[in-house]
């Protein structure tokens, strides 16, 4: 059966089809039935594609990024692969070209990786310890990678906080205004008012503050959406290297927890343990890493910025999650005990 490039799909645009068939177009490739989005995929159009040459994922980039970005993603990407890590270069098509812009967005290709990644809501210890493992593992082979671009461009933590005021007030100001706001509206209400009193407390750190933070080359977006595991266990691939950036290990080791659902304590010594058995790189400075995360989550304002004021709904799946974590991070004693239960677990 063939496809046109002009052929509606329910629920997919049809710009994303247009491009989707032109990419593999260049490639000598045909596409035999709907893509299928990918459910983990938050800002990014991924999809999976079935075509005449097998499954494919195609991957269309945030308009923000440059092309500049995607060949540092790229670039590392191989380097990460030649040194074990389990990567997916993207397809290099018939003329030597890897990033296709179509339609003023830029579009990579990928093979299909088969596999599942953990689920935190039902992840044992055993799932802790291999998430940790490989996060280790690429945290060491990044030790020894430099680039210009990643110190220059991607440097985290990172934050102002005049200007999370600011954007939180805004936000406020659009529910408060916007006549009778739902219920899940009301929810993120209250907690950009939370937010919002830290931030014009004393609670609120300048970013100076953490200037004696060790930096790397990071992965910078590590969590547990990022590893695919084959059926036995082992690591099909490490994917999703868009956030790179040059950072404290620690402090990623502690936002991965975070953001990975590894908090409880039986599962976050679990994480740890294997994560630091399987890296070279310094686990240290762990209560100020673990002040930075919490400054960091305190004046974040990415998904609520991309729902109300760019519109963009897909971020609301995070809303329950960050509100629950900011409170708990509050808290200075959990934060304590947190840094005490990560160097434990580190044996530090």
């Amino acid at each position: 059966m063939s496809l046109e490039a002009s052929s509606e799909e329910p629920g997919i645009p049809r710009e994303s089809l247009q491009r989707i068939d032109e990419v593999l177009r260049r490639y000598g490739w045909t596409r035999v039935s709907a893509p299928d989005p990918v459910a983990d995929s938050v800002l990014s159009d991924n999809y999976r594609v079935e075509t005449d040459a097998g499954p494919r994922f195609c991957r269309m980039h945030k308009k923000s990024r440059t092309i500049e970005r995607i060949r540092a993603e790229y670039e590392l990407l191989r380097w990460a692969g030649e040194r074990g890590i389990p990567v997916v270069p993207p397809l290099v098509d018939p003329t030597g070209r890897e990033v296709h812009r179509i339609g003023g967005v830029f579009v990579s290709v990928f093979p299909w990786i088969e596999g599942r990644t953990i689920n935190p809501a039902t992840a044992t210890p055993d799932n802790a310890a291999r998430l940790g493992e490989i996060h280790g593992r690429v945290t060491t082979a990044l030790v020894a990678y430099e680039s210009d671009w990643v110190q220059v461009n991607r440097r985290l933590p990172r934050w102002e906080t005049n200007s999370s005021i600011e954007a939180l007030s805004r936000i406020d100001d659009l529910i408060r205004y916007y006549p009778a706001p739902p219920e899940d509206q009301l929810r993120v209400q209250e907690r950009i008012r939370f937010q919002l009193e830290r931030l014009e407390s004393k609670e609120a750190r300048p970013l100076s503050d953490f200037d004696a933070l060790h930096r790397q080359t990071c992965f910078g977006d590590f969590h547990e959406r990022q590893v695919i595991f084959r059926d036995n266990g082992a690591v099909a691939a490490v994917v999703d290297w868009e956030g790179l950036c040059f950072a404290s290990p620690t402090w990623e080791l502690v936002r991965s927890l975070t953001v990975s659902g590894m908090l409880e304590p039986e599962r976050l010594a679990a994480y740890v343990s294997a994560y630091a058995r399987s890296t070279t790189s310094r686990v240290g400075e762990v209560e100020l890493a673990v002040e930075a995360w919490w400054q960091n989550m305190l004046h974040d304002t990415w998904s609520l910025t991309t729902r109300f004021i760019q519109g963009d709904r897909r971020p609301e799946r995070f809303f329950d999650s960050e509100a629950e974590n900011l409170r708990l991070f509050a808290d200075e004693r959990f934060r304590t005990q947190l840094a005490a239960n990560i160097r434990s677990a580190t044996h530090l």
